[in-house]
């Protein structure tokens, strides 16, 4: 039986910034990220390159997360 990994590069980022005014930073994947996977449910692999996320999934669930700074957030779904 074959598997087919999809290669996935969905990126959904929402920026919500301090009261102070608005910032528009770029997204660097720069090995700072950290996987969440989750019990009894195999995990995504991540490629951080830079301003590029590579995502293998085949029937697999994990998040990428890591600190932002107070008044910012950033999601990354796979």
């Amino acid at each position: 039986m074959v598997h087919v990994a999809k290669v996935l590069t969905l990126l959904t980022c929402a920026v919500f910034a301090p009261a102070a005014g608005t910032a528009n930073e770029a997204i660097s994947f720069d090995g700072s990220w950290k996987e969440q996977g989750f019990l009894r449910l195999f995990s995504n692999d991540f490629g951080q390159r830079g301003r590029q996320l590579d995502i293998v999934s085949d029937g697999t669930v994990s998040l990428l997360w890591r600190n932002r700074p107070i008044g910012t957030a950033c999601l990354i779904l796979a």
